[in-house]
């Protein structure tokens, strides 16, 4: 059953869901037109949010003129697992879908953690899946085969693949392409 909570300092305006939804609330809000101060009813409503270009929803909340873009899966961790419990830790997804921000599938972890999940989801920048890597990690298992045979040099393995020198030395030396054995 979905249950819903304040956001942690907007009370009155916005609530989270266990879900992972966002919505405003009934309210009646301070308005100024060109007679002079009056008041407006703002009707509450689901929030909607973007995603952003890794995956991960995000919703403005406003305030008499204060805006604040959040992501939701934060602003459900501080409503059902209390505030962060330190600015290091960040919110990590158990499964590693950035799309499911229920708060069974949400926790306060350390970088180092979040990071080691995002290589076991198979989510982290890594090797190909990096945006600037020169080579597949089959062109670098292949490269290191080759040369642990011997008989080739590195400037040779370099120019068969079309990658630069220094990129196949550091792939072939673990500098580069850890994960790959």
């Amino acid at each position: 059953m979905e249950e819903w909570r304040p956001v942690s300092g907007w009370e009155g305006y916005y609530e989270v869901s266990s879900l992972g939804r966002v919505r405003s609330l009934d309210r009646i809000q301070p308005h100024r037109n060109r007679w002079g101060a009056s008041s407006m009813t703002v009707t509450g409503r689901l929030l909607r949010g973007r995603i952003d270009k890794d995956g991960y929803r995000k919703v403005s909340l406003c305030r008499l003129g204060e805006e604040d873009v959040r992501f939701v899966h934060g602003l459900v961790l501080e409503a059902f697992s209390g505030q962060r419990p330190s600015v290091l830790h960040q919110a990590a997804h158990n499964d590693g879908n950035p799309a499911n921000n229920s708060v069974g599938n949400l926790r306060w972890a350390t970088p180092k953690s979040n990071q080691s999940d995002r290589v076991v989801h198979h989510t982290s920048s890594r090797g190909e899946r990096q945006y600037a890597a020169t080579m597949s990690d089959a062109v670098v298992r292949l490269a290191r085969e080759e040369f642990s045979k011997g008989g080739i040099t590195k400037t040779a393995l370099a120019k068969k693949y079309g990658v630069p020198v220094h990129n196949m030395t550091m792939a072939i030396l673990g500098r580069t392409y850890r994960h790959v054995e």
